[in-house]
């Protein structure tokens, strides 16, 4: 874990796609490096007990609440800012909801509603959400695969989807704005 949070500072600071100028975007880069510091306690925790803890998230909801607001006063609309975070958290919170109630908790954990609203305020920007929800599921596709290729899990295993949100919260966060822009890029020329 030491490394990975090593690592995840070095990589951070390497490719932080905002330009660290003022007060609001400095504040911003250090709660991600503090919330990730969390973020990484959490993957392991839930990669290894199928769980992820009140007592982890809940301040990290706190710090990633901070980091929203410090998005929408360094905005140039206040008014799209809230619109991006809103649906940012029905992205990444309200699916799962949604999910966990018709499913009755058999599809996701409660817990995952909770982590998606940490990322969805972390990353304050729906498109950037949207692109976490679909790189943590084929970050899962890739995980589950072989291991049903090889039989050791079946579609009614039970696979911790925690840590595939933070890897997908991880690139759309650092690498979402160019990802996104090399797709539209490609689709529309």
């Amino acid at each position: 874990m030491e490394v990975g949070v090593a690592l995840f500072f070095v990589v951070s600071y390497t490719w932080w796609p905002y330009e660290l100028t003022t007060v609001i975007a400095i504040a911003q880069f250090i709660l991600w490096l503090v919330c990730g510091v969390g973020l990484v306690l959490l993957l392991a925790y839930d990669a290894k007990w199928f769980l992820l803890p009140d007592v982890v998230v809940f301040p990290l909801m706190g710090l990633a609440c901070v980091s929203a607001v410090l998005t929408i006063i360094g905005a140039e609309s206040l008014s799209a800012a809230i619109v991006s975070i809103i649906g940012s958290l029905c992205i990444l919170s309200g699916l799962y909801f949604v999910l966990y109630i018709v499913s009755k908790g058999a599809w996701v954990g409660f817990g995952d509603i909770k982590l998606g609203i940490v990322l969805a305020l972390l990353l304050a920007d729906w498109k950037l959400a949207l692109l976490a929800l679909f790189l943590a599921n084929v970050i899962g596709m890739m995980a589950v695969l072989p291991g049903m290729l090889s039989k050791k899990l079946t579609r009614s295993s039970h696979v911790p989807f925690g840590p595939m949100l933070i890897g997908g919260w991880l690139l759309a966060g650092l690498f979402g704005n160019s990802i996104i822009n090399w797709y539209f890029n490609l689709v529309l020329f």
